[in-house]
């Protein structure tokens, strides 16, 4: 949630309350001494512009002791709280001011941003909702609600809102940034490259702009491109480990192994606690180069940071099993499938192992639930013809031979 600078003056536009005006002194009058409700409030105020959020709660919670309906004070309070991650209060703080004026349309706004912060979209939508309905021509609104369909995965929605942001405030660069995303996200890869060209030509050196352009050509297949961007990207941010991950995956893509194992080990050089990044250089040691002890021990480190990594024991299986590690492939295959049931291809390989271990009962189980899973696995129905046949079931093992030969024609 960005951060609010408040205005000392005791005038609230922001929430759209005015304050009554009062006439000043005649000339040549003495001055009146200031309140210690107003002096507290600046005080606040101050404390907050300079970052020293603690000082500014504290300093608005005296105001607020002393005249409780101080809007300024509660809308401060709460922003103060909320750059503290102490929604609760925050959310609090900004009930109270809705509660003083049903149309402080900013309070709503924050409100909505602070449950946003919290994880909770729907509270989020509705405030946005309200928000927009006292200001209909606020790009931010917009925007702040096109990124809660985001979090929802609702991203037709998601679009509409940052068009809309878009309409209101042309050079709304995080609007059009997250479109881009929501159009790469949903396969529209064309026109979320028009929205990162045209953001790279309002912040010429934003590495977001050209990593997003980059995973959007990528995703298309055209790797040079992609390549190009994420290039561009590191030129501008040389710490940014996701473009040098997503080029490795470009270099990979394109048969290039070394520079992509380059690209993987820097990623993993900036971010050694990401467990993807070992998993990302694993894959490419046992998928592209067949170099199992490297993958082992890449799979097993990205295990070691994340042990419910359902793809690692997944990739690590398979990879013993290629290996001729048969029992221990079993073992995180069937890790695997406990942390991700539904995973067609795990019980596949599991049925694989079995297979080889002469164990049918258990294979012919394993293909069956990769079947059922997804009824046009062809290898399941090969596998299983194989099995039926050893175990002298030859009508099975016809009619999987058949389904296999005829799901191969397709």
């Amino acid at each position: 949630m960005q951060a609010i600078r408040l205005n000392i003056t005791l005038t609230c536009a922001l929430l759209s309350l005015a304050l009554a005006a009062k006439a000043g002194p005649p000339a040549g009058a003495p001055q009146a001494q200031t309140s210690p409700t107003a002096a507290d409030y600046e005080s606040g105020a101050a404390a907050y512009n300079r970052g020293d959020h603690d000082k500014a709660i504290e300093y608005f919670s005296k105001v607020l002791a002393l005249e409780p309906r101080h809007v300024q004070a509660l809308f401060g309070r709460a922003s103060a709280y909320g750059n503290k991650a102490d929604y609760d209060k925050a959310l609090d703080d900004y009930s109270k001011v809705t509660g003083i004026d049903p149309e402080a349309a900013e309070a709503y706004k924050y409100r909505g941003q602070t449950y946003a912060r919290k994880g909770e979209y729907d509270k989020a939508l509705s405030d946005y909702a309200r928000t927009i309905a006292l200001y209909p021509r606020d790009a931010d609104t917009y925007y702040l609600r096109g990124s809660a369909y985001t979090h929802k995965g609702l991203h037709a929605k998601a679009i509409r809102d940052y068009s809309k942001a878009l309409e209101l405030y042309p050079r709304h660069f995080d609007a059009l940034m997250d479109r881009a995303t929501s159009l790469t996200d949903t396969g529209e890869h064309d026109k979320a490259i028009k929205d990162y060209s045209e953001g790279i030509t309002l912040r010429p050196g934003d590495d977001g702009a050209y990593f997003g352009r980059g995973v959007a050509y990528s995703r298309k297949g055209e790797y040079r491109k992609a390549l190009e961007d994420y290039s561009r990207a590191i030129a501008f941010n040389p710490k940014l480990a996701m473009a040098y991950n997503n080029r490795g995956g470009c270099y990979a893509d394109m048969g290039r192994y070394d520079n992509a194992l380059k690209d993987f080990s820097k990623a993993i050089e900036l971010e050694p606690q990401d467990a993807t990044r070992y998993f990302n250089r694993g894959t490419t040691y046992a998928k592209d180069l067949k170099d199992y002890d490297k993958a082992i021990n890449d799979f097993s480190r990205a295990l070691a940071l994340s042990p419910g990594f359902a793809s690692a024991y997944y990739s690590r299986g398979v990879t013993r099993l290629n290996k001729g590690d048969i029992d221990d492939g079993i073992k995180d295959l069937t890790r695997a499938i406990e942390l991700e049931p539904k995973k067609a291809d795990a019980y596949y390989s599991r049925a694989q192992a079995h297979k080889e271990k002469g164990d049918y009962a258990s294979a012919i189980a394993d293909y069956s639930k990769a079947i059922d899973l997804e009824p046009k696995h062809t290898m399941a129905y090969r596998g299983r013809s194989i099995v039926y046949s050893r175990a002298g079931e030859s009508a099975k093992a016809a009619a999987d031979e058949n389904t296999w030969l005829r799901l191969r024609r397709k």
